[in-house]
């Protein structure tokens, strides 16, 4: 009989900056076919969550003299505040830097960046969302979906999207900004500077006083692989910010152009995900074909070179967890409807629910009813 129920859906929740998940010890006593058991299991199986996940990136900023500018989200339990980039002394004082890491701003800003979301964890097999962003300003987390397999010889393979399955938008649609540039009747660029002078992959100014070419830099985010994106006056991708100075107004273009006139950055960056519900699956197959999932649609397929497998039952008495590793970079931070693991080759059919036949779950938590 199934139940049927009205109403918002229920979730356990994982805050921002929290540390919990739930423990799972090895069944010692079941035997390979025992429900629940599924440290014994080592035929095909899928394990899919339906999952909101939250923003591990906050604001990245630069402190300003004006108190306005300053001002972070510090009240939300989706996305965490960040600490400006030219943070005092004090600056491994704030919870935020002491949850991501201590040290100095970049190396606070690399562990947001590299945050795994873990969505479950055995020492053999990881299911998990990875951040895929390489900067913090105006650039919400963006995820890949993953899964880390150890094979019987210890080798351990990494599968992954070829792209981020959960993005930010930031397309605004029937919205006047009187510095966009519009196609149509949607912007998704506005207008950075009209005094650019770009030159090889340096960025200068033909004219401005040394503060207002300090404002124009605060807004832009730099990274070793590429932060902020420039566009030209019509559109077309310049690079990505790789070094900046504030000073001199100057900084690194990762693509060699001349360029006089209007640029452009993207429009604010808005974590929309934050309100969408997702079902994320993993299936393997015991030949050795991992296939990934996102509302089951196939994003993923691949062949382990070495198929053999089987989950850690050992190790810490076999614990496994929902919702986070070992470490706290791997920390899951959004809301988890529910989790299965089951028997069988593919995902089970419903999108908005779980539905594994009961004679195949090897484990199943539901959070709503």
């Amino acid at each position: 009989m199934a139940n049927v129920y009205i109403g918002d859906s229920k979730a356990l929740v994982f805050p921002v900056m929290c540390d919990g998940y739930l423990k799972l010890d090895a069944d010692t006593v079941g035997t390979a076919t025992s429900k629940g058991n599924f440290w014994n299991h080592t035929d095909n199986f899928t394990i899919e969550a339906i999952i909101t996940p939250y923003d591990v990136n906050g604001n990245g900023r630069f402190q300003d003299d004006d108190i306005s500018i300053r001002e972070d989200t510090i009240t939300s339990t989706r996305t965490p505040p960040t600490p400006t980039d030219n943070s005092p002394s004090n600056f491994n004082l704030y919870q935020s830097s002491r949850y991501f890491g201590t040290g100095d701003y970049t190396n606070h800003v690399t562990n947001r960046l590299s945050h795994k979301m873990m969505l479950f964890y055995n020492n053999k097999f990881k299911f998990y969302l990875q951040n895929t962003t390489t900067t913090n300003y105006n650039q919400p987390a963006e995820y890949k979906l993953c899964v880390d397999f150890t094979h019987t010889s210890g080798l351990t393979t990494t599968i992954s999207s070829d792209n981020p399955i959960i993005t930010a938008v930031n397309t605004l649609h029937g919205y006047y900004d009187s510095n966009g540039y519009y196609e149509k009747h949607n912007t998704s660029l506005t207008k950075l500077t009209s005094v650019a002078s770009i030159t090889g992959t340096q960025l200068s100014f033909t004219s401005g006083t040394s503060a207002e070419k300090t404002a124009i830099m605060r807004k832009l985010g730099t990274h070793s692989n590429g932060g902020s994106e420039i566009f030209s006056s019509g559109g077309v991708s310049l690079g990505k910010v790789i070094s900046k100075n504030a000073t001199t107004a100057t900084l690194s273009l990762s693509q060699s152009s001349t360029i006089t006139g209007d640029v452009y950055i993207s429009q604010p960056r808005e974590a929309l995900y934050l309100e969408e519900v997702y079902k994320v699956s993993c299936s393997y197959r015991k030949n050795g074909q991992i296939e990934l999932y996102v509302n089951n649609q196939s994003i993923k397929t691949q062949t382990l070179s070495v198929p053999t497998f089987e989950f850690d039952s050992t190790t810490n008495n076999g614990e496994s967890r929902i919702g986070k590793g070992t470490l706290t970079s791997e920390q899951f931070m959004g809301e988890l409807f529910e989790i299965s693991m089951h028997k069988g080759k593919e995902p089970s059919l419903t999108i908005n629910t779980l539905t594994p036949s009961y004679s195949n779950i090897l484990f199943y938590y539901t959070f709503g009813e």
